[in-house]
């Protein structure tokens, strides 16, 4: 049997962290920073989207949206699928057409991390090479208290930070604290004046590392590259836009109608409803009845309005 073509659908993103990737943050384009477009999904979409027929694909394929939105600075938003279970692609069709800024791509945070640590990997092997260098000539005689302080004072008020075993782990640290001129600004100021001029003295040395951007060409990519898996699947997702939906006797996808007639989707399940009626009415009201019913049955809409209905002693169809 063949295997199924993949098919977008709303993407349930309950009880994970994610962040937002953007793909042309680590692709060497050979364009300005400046520059709104993206490799991936300029590559695909082109560089405008006419948000008009976004919309209306979108509202006929998938239904209203699972998850709210910002009612002032967007027109609505939609989290999606990817072949990858922990990629999400979210479209948010912008008035100015530009499809940068419609689209963009989310993963797990623990996701997120990996690909910014590879991206960094040569300056986090820089940074310990500072270190020995910071060793070799000698530290400051207020190190070894200040690790002590570390490990007791500040670890109270950050519980989450890790006991320093060593000097080297409790220089990780990048920010001011408390008010200036106190206690805690001046020993956190301390710290922080010891990296600034060790990473001048080292530089010297050795330059400081550019941040590594992957060759324009994927197949160019290193076989252990994070980011890697992720292009095939931020390109099946995106070209899954194209997938006609009917109404009537026509067909629609993403850029508009197409002259085929042919729908490869069905139209949202709710699609001739009145399932926003309520939410038109009393829209913050229902969505807290909302989230009562997926309290109810644990996730499923469904579960949850049975046990609603048979509560208020009304059966349920189907």
């Amino acid at each position: 049997m063949a295997k199924r073509k993949f098919h977008m659908k709303q993407a349930d993103m309950i009880g994970k962290d994610w962040m937002i990737l953007s793909f042309r943050n680590y692709i060497d384009t050979g364009k300005s920073t400046y520059d709104l477009s993206d490799p991936i999904i300029s590559g695909v979409c082109g560089d405008e989207i006419e948000y008009g027929k976004l919309f209306a694909y979108l509202f006929r394929r998938f239904g209203y949206p699972d998850r709210g939105w910002d009612d002032y600075k967007e027109l609505v938003s939609y989290r999606l699928t990817t072949p990858h279970p922990g990629m999400v692609l979210r479209i948010t069709p912008y008035v100015g057409n530009n499809s940068v800024i419609t689209m963009d791509f989310m993963v797990e945070d623990k996701i997120f991390f990996a690909i910014e640590d590879y991206a960094r990997r040569y300056r986090t092997a820089w940074g310990q090479r500072s270190l020995d260098f910071a060793e070799q000539r000698g530290l400051p005689e207020w190190m070894s208290e200040w690790v002590e302080i570390f490990n007791t004072e500040f670890r109270e008020v950050f519980p989450d930070a890790h006991f320093a075993d060593n000097w080297r782990q409790a220089v990780d640290f990048h920010f001011h604290f408390g008010e200036k001129g106190s206690r805690p600004y001046v020993l956190t100021d301390r710290v922080i004046q010891f990296r600034k001029s060790l990473h001048e003295d080292y530089a010297q040395v050795e330059p400081w590392p550019a941040y590594y951007m992957r060759p324009a060409d994927v197949r160019d990519w290193n076989d252990d590259d994070p980011l890697k898996p992720f292009v095939p699947a931020a390109i099946q997702s995106l070209e899954d836009l194209r997938t006609p939906v009917g109404i009537r006797d026509e067909s629609i996808n993403a850029f508009g109608k197409i002259k085929s007639g042919r729908a490869d989707v069905k139209a949202s399940p709710s699609a001739g409803y009145p399932s926003g009626a309520l939410g038109n009415t009393a829209a913050k009201e229902f969505a807290e009845l909302h989230g009562l019913v997926l309290k109810l049955g644990k996730g499923n809409a469904k579960r949850g309005i049975k046990k609603v209905m048979s509560a208020m002693g009304v059966g349920v169809a189907g």
